[in-house]
């Protein structure tokens, strides 16, 4: 689900339009128009959204649009943005023995870890805030991998490592300062 508060207020008040954007494709998940609430009166209002299972196992943007009304006596917010995105993700079990990267937070220097009982084929991908890819590989392990991995070349921030096997898929968040 996609939880938001907003406000709207004032005369000239436009409309507050979300979307939710997956390969290209911009889908419309609500849109609010008008002076929706008084000044001081609960002025905030909290929405909830079910996102379908449609958007299961993609990188997917959430895009917020506030237009203007035809004057200039108007005041749109937003805040307390929530995503529980990742229901319905599996994740890799313990019968692999463990995944892990580390050190994270890192200045891009990582160490990736994955332990199996048996051989399995893994597909490493790091994709940046955007969802664009910047990283993959393919993997073949049997038993222990450990390798590590350099990516001080890429911009600070949030990136994203999906690790794909047959069994599964385990999603870590990595932070490059």
């Amino acid at each position: 689900s996609l939880d938001y508060s907003y406000h709207m207020y004032g005369a000239d008040m436009g409309t507050l339009e979300l979307f939710i954007e997956a390969n290209g494709t911009y889908t419309r998940l609500d849109s609010v128009g008008g002076s929706i609430t008084l000044a001081g009166d609960s002025a905030w209002n909290d929405t909830s959204i079910a996102l379908s299972g449609a958007f299961n196992g993609q990188i997917v943007n959430i895009v917020f649009v506030g237009s203007r009304g035809n004057g200039f006596t108007s005041d749109m917010s937003i805040d307390d943005i929530r995503l529980d995105f990742l229901v319905g993700v599996k994740t890799i079990a313990s019968e692999l023995g463990g995944i892990s990267v580390y050190p994270n937070p890192s200045n891009g220097l990582f160490t990736l870890n994955i332990e199996t009982l048996e051989r399995e084929n893994f597909n490493v991908t790091v994709r940046d805030a955007r969802g664009r890819n910047v990283y993959t590989e393919d993997l073949n392990v049997n038993g222990r991998y450990k390798n590590n991995l350099d990516f001080t070349s890429f911009t600070k921030g949030m990136y994203f490592m999906i690790i794909q096997s047959e069994t599964g898929t385990k999603v870590e968040k990595l932070i490059i300062q």
